[in-house]
Order: structure tokens, then C-alpha cells, then sequence
């Protein structure tokens, strides 16, 4: 303890002659201003943007850019200025409601998305114009950092504060964020804030929402109760939520929740209730998926009921991790984008939609999407790692001698590459923890759980190698030469699934290589298999996505903008 933080915890105890012990005693060292002495990625996003790294200025950022009475109305009367008769008053009030638009993207965006269908033409032009300029330029990926760093700290107020600055987030991925971390804060020692408490009462969705987590956590019947009601809130949304976090504390009382979300409410939140399930059911779930309409979302809720009253007293709610939520995203890499070394790598949702896209990068071969809107990047002809935001600001980068092929973040924060003639794990810092030498060309590569590795290369076989570098295992994939690329998927079941390019086929094969499941695709880059059974191929000379049943046939097809080399949902 410094000097000065030692006097000031004294001054505390002599103002107060009955201190506060233990616990209390650390809520009152977590205000005190400090500065981290080796600043995190998301420390040194905030220094670059001027943001201060202390409890204090954390709490003081969102504190600002929370949305005042006065602010609602200074905001309604720009939007209503878009149509004045003067062009000067136009001008001025689409400036500042530019201006109020990035520090309350949660209030302005909406009421821009509504403004863009006004019958005054000026005014409907002018929202579209802010609204594109807002989407271009937000700050997701500072708001998320900020969320994060705060957390950690955990100063008093941080609960009250992020409750009230939560519906200008404006982002569902970002809302979601401050949940989590709501969900961690608001509980201590088994009891939740009682802020927290009172929010699930709120008639703001979003801050019932931000109440299950806590609520899910702590301590005590009454508590649980209250989660239990938010089962059945009107929001499908609230419900959704509050179902995951009471199975990432093994309720089972979830599942007839989210099977009852199948019929109900809007499709995407069906998708992400589905995709839950299926992590729930493994081999055991229902072949069956959500179709387009009420109908087929019915017998597809019908299937889920008959398989729970089967399975439910065998479900182990403890082996599974519940708390990296399902998005229902679809992620593709695309490369040669109009004849170039161009790629880009874009997400897009059930409805087709891309919900975001990073595009200008100089090819991509893997991709992996991280908390707080970042994603990790194979950029193949740069030779280099990245993590960006979503918005394709560069966080963190690592240089290679060779181009990179695969791309993880592990679980300690270290990043696994694997390049054509390399596979090595690095720090935070760029120290590389250690290096293996492969002398064929390897297309792919995965670190397991138990530390050993797995990749495919030219003489196409899945090698599985130990932490030392020793061959544990090979298993022949098909051909005997793997030419141009090829990559494998490990299944749940110990399989793999193989897309070799320049034999056009895709395979499923046993732990000895013998050949399970085979179609015939046109340059399949990358195949993986859906939690529904199906399996997702990159054809990369055809530049589409194609989707195949169980039997093999084509179910539905996407065209991508380049050649699609890597594609997986989450």
C-alpha cells in the first residue's frame, strides 16, 4: 500500500470511529482513485481515447452519456427542426443532433430509423443521412471495454450507474454486455443489489432483463422466485435471457421456457431459444428445425415438448456451459473479393441480414468471435493475427513468418496460430510460449482442451501431436494429396468432418478415416456440421454457401461477394 493510499484509508478510519471490517472495508479501497500499472487491451483502448482508467472516471463516462428529461427534449426538438423552412436551421440541427446521436446512440437511433419513413422527404433525407453517419462511427467497442474495465473494479455505484445508462446503449450485443456484467457485480456475498432487485420489477424490458442474472445467482427462494417470474414476462426477449441464466446455475425449471419460445415471439429469439436447446440435447435432440411459419414453429415446439418429457430426468445441466450464449450468427471469411487479394469477414443472422462486416483486409482465412464485439483474425497476406472491433479498429496484433491458416483464442488468453509451416501459442504480449516445426504444408489447426493439437495437411491426414510436438495420432482423410486447401471439423461424436478443395467432396470419416457420410461439392473450402444435423459448406470457386441435409441434398444456398474459405455459426 502506497504511502498516500495508507493515509487516506486512516483519515477513513479516524472520521469514522466504528470502521467497517472485511467486505465493507474493500468496498471503501475500490473507490480510491488508481491507475493499473501494466494497462490491458481494453485499458489501452480507453488511454487512446482519453478516457480515464479509475473507478471515478469510468462511472463518470457513463454518468455523461446517460439520457437526461431535457436531453429527450433537446433531441425531439432537433429532429422536428430537419424540416424547417430555413436551410440554416436545418443545417444547425442535423449537426446536433449528430452530436447528441454518439453520446445516446439508444435514444437517437430509433427515433432516426422512425424519421427515415416521414412523409416530409427533407426530414426522411436527413435521418437517413445521421443514421448512416451514427452507424458508421459508433463506439461499441470503446462502450465495451468501459464495461468491462468497470467491472472489474467494481466501485460503489457501478450497479446504479450501468442500470441507468443501459437502454442508451443502443446495441443489442452491447446491452447484452452490460447484463453480464451486472450479473456479476450485482451479487455479493450471495445477496443481489437491491437495485437489481427493483429492477426486475422496472417497466423498461432491458432492465428486467439485466435483473435475471443477479437474481438467477444469488442466494435465498425469495430471489429464485422472482427469476422463476421472468419466465413469463411479456417480453420474449427477458424470458430468453432469464432461461440461460437459470440453466448456468442448473434449473431445469428453464427448459419448458424455452421450448414455449419456439411459437411465441419473434423468429430470431425462437433461433436463439433452438440453438440453446440443441447445446442441451446433444446427440439426443429432435431432427427437426424452425420452418418459416406459425405452423412449422409449432411442430417444431411439439417435437422439443415430446423430447423433454423423455430425456429430462437424464439432462445434466452441469456439463455444459451455459454462459457463452448462442448468437444464431452465421461468420464467413471471404477472400479474392473482385478478382483481388482483398477479403472481407462478415456475420449475418437466420434472416439473412448482416448484422456486421469488416471488409478492406488483405484476405482472411479464420476468424473466431470474442466477447464485447471483437473478433480474432487470420489476415493470410499480411502474415499477421489480429483482433478487431467490429468495426474493424485494430486492438492487438502478432506477426508471422509464414501465412497464417487458423487462428484461437484459449481459454488463458493466449492466442493459438498455426500458419503453413508453424503452429505456436502466444501471449497477450507477443512472447511465444512454444513453436512446432511441421514439415508439410499444414492447411488447418485446433488446440484441444488437454493441450494437444490437431491439423490437416498437403498429404491429406488429421495429425494429432502433444504438447511436446510428439505424433500421437494420424488419420487418413480421403485422398492421398490434399492440393490446393483443405480443412476438418472434430465433431461431437469424435469424427471429422473433412472438406477436401481438389477432390470436390466433403466427408465425414470415423477416428481410423474410414469414410462415414460423402457428397460432392465443388471446391469445398470448409464445412461444418449444424446443430441441426446439416452441414454448412464454403464453395469457394462457386463464391456460395450451401446447405445440406442428412441425405445429402441441398436445402438452401447463399452467394457471398468473394470466395467463402471459412463459414461457422454461432
Amino acid at each position: 500500500m502506497t504511502l498516500t493510499r495508507a493515509a487516506l484509508l486512516l483519515a477513513i478510519l479516524i472520521v469514522c470511529p466504528f470502521p467497517a471490517v472485511g467486505s465493507d472495508l474493500a468496498k471503501i479501497d475500490r473507490n480510491i482513485k488508481k491507475e493499473p500499472a501494466c494497462p490491458t487491451p481494453d485499458e489501452k483502448l480507453l488511454q487512446a481515447a482519453g478516457i480515464g482508467r479509475t473507478g471515478a472516471d469510468l462511472l463518470d463516462f457513463f454518468r455523461k452519456r446517460t439520457v437526461t428529461d431535457q436531453d429527450r427534449r433537446r433531441i425531439a426538438d432537433h429532429l422536428q427542426q430537419f424540416g424547417a423552412a430555413r436551410f440554416r436551421q436545418r443545417e444547425e440541427a442535423t449537426r446536433d443532433l449528430l452530436a447528441l446521436g454518439k453520446i445516446y446512440p439508444g435514444t437517437v437511433v430509433p427515433l432516426l430509423r422512425r424519421a427515415t419513413r416521414d412523409p416530409d422527404l427533407e426530414i426522411a433525407k436527413r435521418a437517413g443521412v445521421c443514421l448512416q453517419i451514427l452507424e458508421e462511427e459508433g463506439d461499441g467497442a470503446l462502450v465495451a471495454a468501459a464495461v468491462r474495465v468497470l467491472a472489474g473494479l467494481k466501485p460503489l455505484g457501478t450497479v446504479q450507474v450501468l442500470l441507468a445508462y443501459l437502454p442508451n446503449a443502443g446495441d443489442e450485443t452491447l446491452e447484452e454486455d452490460i447484463a453480464n456484467a451486472l450479473a456479476v457485480v450485482g451479487v455479493e456475498e450471495g445477496k443481489p443489489d437491491p437495485a437489481l432487485v427493483a429492477a426486475a420489477r422496472d417497466p423498461l424490458p432491458l432492465r428486467r432483463l439485466a435483473a435475471a442474472g443477479a437474481l438467477a445467482r444469488a442466494n435465498g427462494p425469495t430471489h429464485r422466485a422472482t427469476a422463476h417470474k421472468l419466465l413469463k414476462d411479456t417480453d420474449p426477449r427477458v424470458r430468453l435471457w432469464t432461461a440461460q441464466a437459470l440453466l448456468a446455475v442448473q434449473d431445469k425449471t428453464a427448459v419448458p421456457a424455452l421450448i414455449a419460445l419456439l411459437s411465441e415471439g419473434p423468429l430470431a429469439t425462437a433461433h436463439s431459444a433452438q440453438g440453446l436447446l440443441w447445446d442441451l440435447a446433444g446427440d439426443q435432440a429432435p431432427q427437426t428445425s424452425l420452418g418459416e411459419g406459425q405452423s412449422a414453429r409449432r411442430q417444431c415446439q411439439r417435437a422439443w415438448q415430446a423430447w423433454w418429457k423423455v430425456h429430462q430426468g437424464e439432462v445434466d445441466l452441469a456439463k455444459i456451459n451455459w454462459t457463452e450464449r448462442r448468437l444464431g450468427l452465421t461468420l464467413v471469411c471471404e477472400c479474392w473479393i473482385n478478382g483481388q487479394t482483398i477479403g472481407a469477414v462478415r456475420a449475418f443472422g437466420p434472416d439473412g441480414k448482416v448484422h456486421w462486416q469488416i471488409e478492406g483486409i488483405r484476405n482472411t482465412s479464420d476468424d473466431q468471435v470474442l466477447p464485447g464485439r471483437r473478433v480474432l483474425l487470420a489476415e493470410t497476406e499480411e502474415k499477421k493475427v489480429t483482433e478487431r472491433s467490429w468495426d474493424g479498429k485494430l486492438l492487438w496484433k502478432h506477426e508471422v513468418a509464414d501465412m497464417p491458416v487458423s487462428c484461437q483464442r484459449l481459454a488463458n488468453g493466449n492466442t493459438f496460430i498455426a500458419t503453413h509451416s508453424e503452429l505456436l501459442e502466444v501471449s497477450r504480449q507477443g512472447k511465444v510460449i512454444y513453436s512446432h516445426r511441421i514439415p508439410l504444408q499444414v492447411f488447418a489447426a485446433r488446440k484441444l482442451r488437454d493441450g494437444h493439437i490437431l491439423y490437416i495437411q498437403n498429404k491429406c491426414k488429421v495429425v494429432e501431436i502433444d504438447q511436446t510436438g510428439k505424433e500421437v495420432r494420424s488419420v487418413p482423410a480421403g485422398n492421398t494429396v490434399c492440393n490446393g486447401w483443405a480443412s476438418f471439423e472434430l465433431l461431437t461424436n469424435g469424427h471429422f468432418l473433412i472438406a477436401q478443395y481438389n477432390a470436390n467432396k466433403v466427408r465425414e470419416i470415423d477416428a481410423s478415416g474410414k469414410v462415414l457420410w460423402e457428397r460432392e461439392v465443388v471446391t469445398p473450402a470448409h464445412a461444418t456440421r449444424l446443430a441441426n444435423g446439416n452441414t454448412l459448406v464454403a464453395s469457394s470457386e462457386t463464391n456460395r454457401l450451401v446447405e445440406l441435409n442428412q441425405a445429402g441434398k441441398p436445402v438452401s444456398e447463399r452467394i457471398t461477394t468473394g470466395r467463402p474459405v471459412r463459414v461457422y455459426q454461432r
